[in-house]
């Protein structure tokens, strides 16, 4: 589940596209003009960006890996919001293979929400295998994903969303358990966070721009039980997971600059089974992405 949980992070930076909340988008600043949304949204504009690996070390790569376009296209209407289809199109600089990816997002004034479903779909995929788990049912309530705001401007910090996971009766690749017949069943949640944090100064295009960061940040947080003979049912551990992104809006650009944030895995037996550490983990791993060129229509 850690891998693939730091995947969609990794992911997110390259799913940020732009939406307004009417069909008649006017913005016309070429990059440095009088337009100060938050995310530019007329048919038609792209952005170029370099993308570079992390390793597991933190250390970025000296070049960059791929090279990814982002294009916004028409206006649609989407679960209750106006906003705009935006392709991404990546190309590795390596093999040259070109992989190219649909999504949607709404700006409603100095708010920017990303359409949640590529990410519930994931979850759903691979939530049954949670921390390598194999086997047994899940529960995991999806409902309320839909919208997922990741900017605002006005807002300190904010929930995204709040996903209720519960699984049953899995088998955990790895894990020496002191009781039970070896399968566990696991209840927690998944949230998600959104905080808006400094302003740096990024160089695009020869020019300086004020750039304002915001975070996402994910934490799952779970109880891992099992049965014990007499006993019954009894919590033997618990688990955490936490990891996220950053990224970076310049006002009359949109985006600028990603960054995964990594992310530290901690499953730790309760105190009566005797309370030592079955994972801990830290994985500096992940993706940044720098704004090269851009053209606002």
């Amino acid at each position: 589940m850690k891998k693939i949980l730091l995947l969609l992070v990794i992911a997110l930076p390259f799913i940020l596209t732009s939406c307004k909340d009417d069909d008649n988008p006017t913005n016309t600043d070429n990059g440095g003009g009088a337009n100060t949304s938050i995310m530019p949204t007329t048919k038609g504009s792209w952005w170029v960006n370099d993308d570079y690996i992390v390793d597991t070390n933190g250390v970025t790569s000296s070049s960059p890996v791929s090279s990814s376009t982002v294009t916004n296209g028409n206006n649609i209407t989407k679960e209750g919001k106006s906003c705009i289809e935006q392709t991404t199109t990546t190309r590795d600089l390596e093999t040259n293979e070109v992989e190219s990816l649909t999504n949607y997002v709404a700006v409603e004034g100095n708010k920017v929400y990303i359409y949640g479903e590529e990410i519930v779909q994931g979850f759903s995929l691979f939530i049954g295998l949670l921390l390598g788990g194999e086997g047994g049912g899940s529960n995991i309530d999806f409902s309320n994903v839909k919208w997922l705001k990741v900017a605002d401007k006005d807002a300190s910090s904010w929930t995204m969303a709040e996903i209720p996971v519960e699984l049953t009766g899995i088998t955990i690749p790895g894990f020496e358990l002191p009781v039970g017949d070896g399968t566990v069943d696991v209840k927690g949640k998944i949230a998600m966070t959104g905080v808006k944090k400094g302003t740096t100064t990024v160089t695009v295009k020869g020019k300086q721009h004020t750039a304002q960061q915001y975070d996402m940040q994910i934490k799952f947080t779970a109880d891992i039980s099992t049965a014990v003979p007499v006993f019954g049912k009894q919590k033997i551990a618990s688990a955490e997971f936490s990891s996220g992104n950053s990224t970076w809006f310049s006002d009359g650009i949109g985006i600028v600059r990603t960054e995964s944030i990594g992310s530290t895995t901690n499953v730790k037996l309760v105190p009566a089974f005797g309370g030592s550490s079955l994972v801990n983990e830290v994985d500096k791993s992940g993706s940044k992405s720098i704004l090269l060129d851009y053209q606002i229509k």
